[in-house]
């Protein structure tokens, strides 16, 4: 198949997909490619419309075995018309539940072509000790064979109707998690110097941006972007419920999960 252009296409919040991300356009380049990185938190959009020439990879954190609603709801906007695309999720360690489900399932409703799915393992936004420096060398390695198995599969068919349905794990109806409630949410300190970088990059705009400051607690979705991209660090959870909250996670979560890929 002649792919004329690839797409990297990813919500990252922690940096963590993002990592993903870049590996992706590395190794696409190292064999002559020259991706198009979209970064949806900095609002860079991606084209609304697609075509068969192009190869687009959607890369997703996981929020409580689902994707973020603000994310699937992007999604909704594309129009693949017939283009590749490579599904991923990144999820903290815990479980992807029905996530890549979701994510495949959008894009194929968006008339995109899967080509394979991928659930990523990276260090948890929310309680960074678990899958703490992940990814690691071991998941970089295992993600790049991956990508190119895909492009070995791509040149092999000739359209996109030789590409054979993909069995992807979870569960339709997708995982209810209208009543998940995380009780964590970021607190500012002295620190705050008023930039509003925080309202800027929240994706749900929680953050007033008249008073930066200012959390609204009921829309936070706890993504940590606003803790991971503060220039002077002035924004956190609260010490003793985010110990307490990381001490029980990490306990319940500690066994090393492994990337899965699916061709």
């Amino acid at each position: 198949m002649n792919i004329e252009n690839v797409h990297i296409i990813y919500w990252s919040y922690s940096g963590t997909t993002e990592a993903f991300a870049l590996q992706a356009a590395e190794d696409l380049k190292k064999r002559g490619m020259e991706p198009i990185l979209y970064n949806m938190l900095k609002h860079a959009a991606p084209p609304a419309e697609f075509s068969q020439k192009d190869f687009v990879i959607a890369l997703c954190p996981v929020f409580a075995g689902r994707l973020p609603a603000h994310a699937a709801e992007s999604l909704k906007k594309w129009k693949g018309g017939r283009s590749l695309a490579l599904a991923a999720v990144v999820y903290g360690n815990r479980d992807y539940d029905d996530a890549l489900l979701e994510l495949s399932d959008l894009l194929e409703a968006q008339d995109f072509c899967l080509a394979g799915a991928a659930a990523l393992v990276a260090q948890h936004s929310i309680f960074p000790k678990t899958a703490q420096g992940r990814p690691d060398e071991g998941d970089k390695m295992k993600f790049s064979f991956f990508l190119l198995q895909i492009l070995q599969k791509l040149s092999s068919c000739k359209t996109s109707a030789d590409l054979s349905a993909l069995s992807v794990p979870g569960n339709r109806p997708y995982k209810d998690v209208s009543g998940v409630r995380i009780p964590l949410k970021p607190q500012t300190s002295s620190k705050c110097n008023n930039c509003g970088l925080c309202s800027k990059l929240c994706p749900v705009q929680a953050i007033d941006p008249r008073n930066p400051r200012i959390t609204n607690g009921e829309i936070c979705i706890s993504c940590t972007a606003c803790i991971a991209n503060c220039p002077t660090h002035a924004r956190k959870f609260p010490a003793f419920k985010h110990w307490v909250g990381q001490k029980a996670f990490c306990k319940q979560n500690s066994l090393r999960k492994e990337p899965e890929f699916f061709l």
